[in-house]
């Protein structure tokens, strides 16, 4: 498996892994891993995301919500 497909069947076990969780678990779980951040939804991305005002929530609620929204989208057949 290339390198791009591995990360990308990471990225989307950990989202399923992470879909359960809400902010506060998801906060503990990645600081206890000794990150800053989602390594799916990094705090830059969440800084655009307030900057342009399409979001007030706080970083990790805001990870929680993209990862319900990853999780439940309807793979194309």
């Amino acid at each position: 498996m290339n390198k791009l497909l591995t990360s990308r069947k990471n990225s989307s076990d950990r989202q399923k892994a992470d879909a359960g969780l809400n902010a506060d678990q998801l906060s503990a779980v990645y600081a206890f891993m000794g990150t800053d951040g989602h390594p799916d939804f990094g705090i830059s991305l969440w800084k655009v995301q307030v900057a342009s005002n399409k979001t007030q929530m706080s970083y990790w609620q805001w990870v929680a919500t993209q990862i319900v929204q990853v999780t439940t989208e309807e793979v194309p057949q």
